[in-house]
């Protein structure tokens, strides 16, 4: 799933002719389902579900929002599955050779900026911290601290 999204999400949503990446996108989402059925959810999905619902927003979109600061929050506990992610992922020439550079390399790929309000930091903070059941699956524990710089990435 992940290799079918890194190399289809960008001409999937920036042309309407690209049929053919839009479809790999579609059985990528397929597959990511799957995988998270099997697996479960982590901070990533926590953390999101105080942010929808303070801004009115699908759960998709909160996820996409934190998925960057959080899985470089989560880097230090996994570096060998970013360089995996960047093997499998990467077609062509790969100018990354240590787990480091390829690890950045991911995350860069992931990295955008959203403008949420410092104002809403600490309910989003208090809320996340409530799931759990979510926080609980992360690879590495999370606290309000955490929590909080992970928010902060994103305002």
């Amino acid at each position: 799933a992940l290799d079918m999204i890194v190399n289809n999400i960008l001409p999937a949503c920036d042309s309407a002719d690209a049929v053919s990446q839009q479809s790999a996108m579609q059985l990528a989402s397929f597959y990511a389902g799957v995988a998270i059925t099997a697996s479960g959810t982590t901070a990533v999905h926590a953390l999101s579900y105080p942010l929808g619902g303070k801004y009115h927003i699908a759960h998709g979109v909160s996820n996409a929002i934190l998925l960057a600061p959080v899985m470089r929050f989560n880097a230090p506990a996994c570096p060998e599955r970013f360089a995996a992610a960047y093997d499998r992922c990467v077609h062509g020439e790969k100018t990354c050779v240590t787990q480091e550079e390829k690890t950045e390399f991911m995350l860069r790929w992931l990295e955008k900026i959203v403008g949420v309000p410092a104002s809403d930091l600490a309910p989003l903070v208090a809320a996340g911290m409530q799931v759990t059941r979510l926080l609980n699956n992360n690879l590495r524990p999370v606290t309000a601290d955490d929590a909080r710089a992970l928010y902060r990435r994103i305002l």
